[in-house]
């Protein structure tokens, strides 16, 4: 019973968070475009913020990340090679094929997953997912720009890819925090008072942001498209990923880290870059809202698996 009261103490808020966007959306609160800058404030200010205050006050001696950075990696592109060979067979529309390919490797690990972790924590960061995401966002970003342009007949333009990557906010205030962690030791109070109040309110606001995107239209002609995207992304990709985290021995914080990676819905801009490519961006839309209305039940039994045989 308590594992089940954890699960739920830590999936609820979540989904209330996205909720409450759903409503705010539903009853026009807030506009498209005031919902667009709000998003614009929490990838380029809150999250950066939240992501410097976890690494910088993160204890790592007792981690060691070269073999947690190692399995993400690798883990991540055997399950993009296996997503391509299933899907490039099952579908023979291409431009639902890279979306397909996509939604399989690739979650919502920042907007997400963060927020994912410091629930499970009780609260804290978790040093090794804000050090896991200067890695695996990038990556993530490559095979998701490769996959697309494979099945877009355009060029792929690897400057603007390398461009986009090392301006990102999310990675650059990752590679500051690591930087400022490892040559000093101390943030002034002043800055760090600063730092907090940001980084508290980039967990609520992106939560609601997100369910904010939530749109049902055209679900009955997707039908296959989301059981398989569903099951897929929050079912089959999380065993494979989290299976092979367990055998080889990882346990606790890394763990939890690692449930962010794998168990987290698509990536919000999934939608956008597939609407970049010429892709089918209306599936990777819908993919994206059920995706993320499912989770909350997927989580909840992952959570709670996991700490009924005290893995995390």
């Amino acid at each position: 019973m308590e594992n089940i009261i954890f699960s739920f103490q830590t999936v609820f808020p979540l989904l209330a968070y996205m909720l409450v966007g759903l409503l705010v959306k539903r009853t026009k609160i807030a506009n498209e475009h005031a919902l667009s800058q709000m998003n614009n404030i929490v990838f380029k200010i809150l999250l950066p913020m939240s992501i410097f205050r976890n690494i910088v006050t993160a204890d790592m001696s007792g981690v060691n990340m070269g073999p947690v950075l190692i399995y993400a990696v690798v883990a991540v592109f055997i399950i993009f090679l296996l997503a391509w060979a299933v899907f490039a067979r099952w579908e023979t529309d291409p431009k639902k094929k890279s979306v397909m390919i996509q939604n399989a490797f690739r979650s919502n690990f920042v907007l997400f997953g963060l927020p994912l972790t410091q629930m499970i924590l009780g609260g804290k960061g978790s040093g090794v997912t804000e050090i896991l995401i200067a890695v695996v966002v990038p990556f993530f970003n490559v095979l998701a720009v490769f996959i697309l342009q494979y099945y877009n007949e355009s060029k792929m333009n690897f400057k603007s890819l390398i461009i986009g990557m090392l301006t990102n906010p999310l990675i650059v205030s990752s590679l500051i925090a690591l930087l400022y962690k490892f040559t000093l030791k101390s943030i002034p109070v002043f800055l760090e008072t600063t730092v907090n109040g940001l980084a508290s309110a980039a967990t609520p606001l992106a939560l609601i942001v997100l369910g904010s995107r939530f749109e049902f239209k055209e679900s009955v002609r997707y039908k296959k498209y989301l059981v398989a995207g569903v099951l897929s992304r929050l079912i089959i990709v999380p065993v494979i990923f989290l299976g092979g985290a367990i055998l080889l021995g990882f346990r606790g914080e890394t763990l939890i880290a690692y449930i962010a990676v794998s168990a987290s819905p698509v990536a919000v801009a999934s939608y956008a870059m597939s609407q970049g490519a010429n892709a089918d961006y209306k599936l990777a839309g819908q993919l994206l809202v059920y995706n993320s209305v499912f989770c909350s039940v997927s989580l909840f039994f992952i959570i709670y698996l996991l700490r009924s045989f005290q893995f995390i």
